[in-house]
């Protein structure tokens, strides 16, 4: 009578079961009468072909897109004043990953940023980044500029899209600069599911040299204000832009293990990509992914 057993390849990342996807080789292959057969697992980072996702979101990487916005007049409008914010009660309509962790919630900035944390620094100076000094901290700075929605123009936000792929859009509208009234900000911040990557568009920036020295913060974040990723030239220094896309896509390196079960005695037989066995058997491909690994 043959002995019919399932095998496993599981990838252990250093954070959770969801980190990239295991391809495992032969899918299925049976060995009776004393034969062996030879194993093997490949891990294909997620984000590659044949494996949706993100690489983990520890690193970005930052390039350049084609301007292109969703409409800055749909959504859902906050009321925010000079140098407010939400608050971490705006719903993302589905789950994002940012260095590492993963939300639902968002609070949005009068000041043109989005943040993953509740009760961020009111300030209205730009600093250069990483700072956890007086500054919004888990954000995204889209850029960071003193801007005032209480005097004009209108703060929206709207999720778009179906699932998996779905994107939420965060839109300051001919908002205008603090104390150059007469010049308007439009921008968009858009975060998508699934990849996880994070994408600036600014219709119009111009600078109002006489208030906080005219200066602006573009980039990301991270909770403790310990690492971020900036736009080259744009780290609390002047620049102006209009029509522009800038894009940041997870960029960091997996960390796993590969370990090998008999199922369904959770039986560990080994570690590592291959392995050979020497029972009637057949193998399944197992998908795993993960925030950060």
């Amino acid at each position: 009578m043959k002995n019919l057993l399932l095998l496993v390849a599981l990838c252990i990342s250093t954070y959770s079961l969801k980190a990239q996807a295991i391809d495992a080789e032969p899918e299925v292959s049976t060995v009776c009468g004393g034969g062996s057969a030879s194993l093997t697992a490949t891990v294909i980072p997620a984000g590659s072909p044949g494996a949706p996702g993100s690489l983990p979101t520890t690193d970005y990487a930052i390039s350049s897109v084609p301007f292109s916005t969703d409409p800055f007049t749909s959504g859902t409008a906050v009321a925010l004043t000079d140098d407010s914010q939400t608050g971490l009660v705006i719903p993302i309509g589905f789950t994002f990953c940012y260095f590492g962790t993963e939300y639902t919630v968002a609070n949005i900035g009068s000041n043109n940023w989005l943040s993953f944390s509740a009760a961020q620094s009111t300030t209205y100076t730009p600093q250069a980044i990483p700072s956890a000094t007086n500054f919004p901290v888990n954000a995204i700075l889209g850029p960071f500029q003193d801007i005032n929605p209480g005097a004009g123009g209108t703060v929206r936000y709207a999720t778009y899209g179906t699932a998996p792929f779905r994107r939420f859009v965060v839109s300051w509208n001919n908002v205008p600069m603090f104390s150059c009234t007469g010049q308007l900000y439009s921008s968009q911040i858009i975060i998508y599911e699934t990849t996880n990557i994070i994408e600036t568009h600014i219709a119009n920036k111009s600078v109002c040299p006489g208030w906080v020295g005219g200066r602006a913060t573009h980039g990301l974040q991270n909770t403790t204000g310990t690492v971020a990723i900036a736009v080259p030239g744009r780290n609390n220094t002047q620049w102006t832009a209009s029509n522009e896309g800038t894009r940041f896509t997870p960029n960091g390196v997996a960390t796993y293990t590969i370990n090998w079960y008999i199922l369904p005695a959770n039986t560990l037989i080994g570690t590592g990509p291959s392995i050979t066995v020497n029972t009637c058997n057949f193998t399944s491909v197992l998908l795993c992914r993960s925030c950060r690994t």
